[in-house]
C-alpha cells in the first residue's frame, strides 16, 4: 500500500501563479494576481466551486458558472482560443506531455501508474 491507496479522501489542488499565455507575449497573456488567487481559495474552502474535466491534462478545471474569476485564469484553453491561438495551446500540451513524461521516466522506483496517468 502506498500513500494513495490509504489516503482516497484526500484532495489535491494545484494553482498557478504567474502568467498564462506567456510572460513573453504582453499583449495576448495575462497576468495571475494574489486576489485572483485570493477569490479562488476563499471559494474553494466555502465548497462552493463545481468541476469539470479538462480532456487536455486529464485532471478537472473549476466550471465557468461557479469561477469567481474570469474562467480564462481557471481554463487557459479559453484564452487561447479568445486570443486566435489554439495551435499554439495545442503544441504546448503536446509538448508539455512529453515532457512530463519523459522526466518521470528518469524515476526508477516511480510507481508506473502516475507516469500512465499523463
Amino acid at each position: 500500500m502506498d500513500l494513495l491507496d490509504e489516503s482516497p479522501n484526500v484532495a489535491i489542488y494545484l494553482l498557478n501563479t504567474g502568467y498564462i499565455g506567456g510572460k513573453e507575449n504582453p499583449d495576448s497573456s495575462e497576468k495571475i494576481t494574489i486576489d485572483h488567487s485570493k477569490k479562488l481559495i476563499e471559494s474553494l474552502l466555502k465548497n462552493d466551486l463545481e468541476w469539470e474535466n479538462d480532456d487536455d491534462f486529464i485532471y478537472q478545471v473549476v466550471t465557468e458558472e461557479t469561477s469567481p474569476i474570469d474562467s480564462i485564469f481557471t481554463n487557459p484553453k479559453k484564452l487561447y482560443q479568445r486570443t486566435g491561438r489554439i495551435e499554439e495551446y495545442e503544441e504546448i500540451i503536446s509538448k508539455l506531455i512529453l515532457e512530463r513524461k519523459e522526466f518521470l521516466l528518469s524515476f526508477e522506483k516511480l510507481y508506473e501508474r502516475i507516469i500512465q496517468a499523463i
